[in-house]
């Protein structure tokens, strides 16, 4: 299957810095395409924190895609070497396991839309360069609000993330996925990098 969500610049309604958050008509939409796709239950593992690294590749047909992370290998291979290792969760609360962080890097390009719907329900924290790669935040599993007791203190609104990287042909007053990201009840970061870091 094949599907195209398009979020038009100055025309979406996620384009007004007006301070909304938790939308619930965005968690209604996402949760009717993860259930259409079969990937509503579906969460990131237990006990873990996963980071999904959003590659851009130049397209199959020979034409180059701008706006890459020229040192992307590097800045997954960092983030696997420094992030990696167990972390131990808080030992007053219920839950004192050791909490693994895994750190994919993907090309949503090569998978269908069910399979790239089923990577973003799976990821915890999305990074990726300004792009509409970016949309995948509507489906991630870090955005859901718990529904019992046991995973009250994983999956609740705010419990997931994204950081944006912009280049300059994209200015951080570009802020649609921070506004997206807002009312999806996730966390938010960018960072602004020079042309030495965007091929």
């Amino acid at each position: 299957r094949r599907a195209y969500l398009n979020i038009p610049a100055r025309l979406s309604p996620i384009y007004n810095n007006d301070g909304c958050g938790g939308s619930t008509i965005f968690r209604l939409f996402s949760d009717l395409i993860l259930s259409k796709t079969g990937n509503l239950r579906l969460s990131p593992p237990a006990h873990s924190i996963v980071i999904t690294v959003v590659a851009r590749k130049n397209y199959g047909t020979g034409h180059s895609i701008g706006r890459r992370i020229g040192n992307h290998d590097a800045l997954v291979a960092a983030l696997r070497s420094r992030l990696t290792m167990p972390v131990k969760a808080d030992q007053q609360g219920p839950h004192s396991e050791a909490i693994n962080i895994i750190v994919n890097s993907v090309d949503f390009a090569s998978f269908d839309f069910d399979q790239q719907v089923g990577i973003s329900r799976a990821t915890d924290v999305m990074i990726a360069m300004h792009g509409a790669g970016l949309v995948q935040m509507l489906f991630m599993g870090g955005a859901t609000p718990a529904n019992s007791a046991e995973d009250k203190h994983r999956y609740q609104v705010g419990a997931g993330g994204a950081f944006e990287f912009f280049c300059p042909e994209k200015p951080s007053s570009n802020y649609r996925y921070s506004q997206l990201a807002q009312r999806l009840g996730l966390l938010y970061a960018s960072y602004e990098i020079g042309n030495e870091r965007n091929t």
